[in-house]
């Protein structure tokens, strides 16, 4: 089961006007804070639906955001990249920051920031199967 929604009413957090949520992939459950500045509520979600159908059609990079502002300079972009290997899909949590930005950013297009899928150990040390090899 996968699911990404709201889950409480906006409210004030770190002087911002954000709205919190819930991004849930199967046992594995993480809330979320998403700034509703310049992307509103219906934005958020829009975004997901066309993120999911992306992945249903085929597609094998999507991303859900979960954070977004007009740049990573003015804010850390917080996203969920979404890989698609056959009937599989993974989830890896990103912080999009200027200096990881690919190209030119454009809020309208997520999907362009979203690079080839790596695997990492659980430490975070290189590929599966490779960390802690000589």
């Amino acid at each position: 089961m996968f699911s990404v929604e709201f889950i409480a009413s906006p409210a004030i957090e770190n002087g911002e006007l954000c709205q919190r949520g819930r991004i849930t992939l199967g046992d594995f459950s993480e809330q979320f804070i998403s700034p509703i500045v310049f992307w509103k509520v219906a934005d958020y979600e829009r975004h997901w639906r066309e993120a999911a159908q992306r992945l249903l059609g085929g597609t094998e990079r999507s991303c859900f955001v979960t954070a977004m502002y007009a740049s990573p300079a003015d804010g850390v972009i917080f996203m969920w990249p979404a890989y698609r290997r056959g009937e599989d899909v993974f989830l890896q949590h990103r912080l999009l920051l200027p200096q990881h930005v690919i190209g030119d950013f454009d809020s309208s297009d997520p999907y362009a920031q979203v690079g080839a899928h790596e695997t990492k150990s659980a430490d975070g040390g290189g590929p599966l199967g490779v960390a802690g090899t000589p």
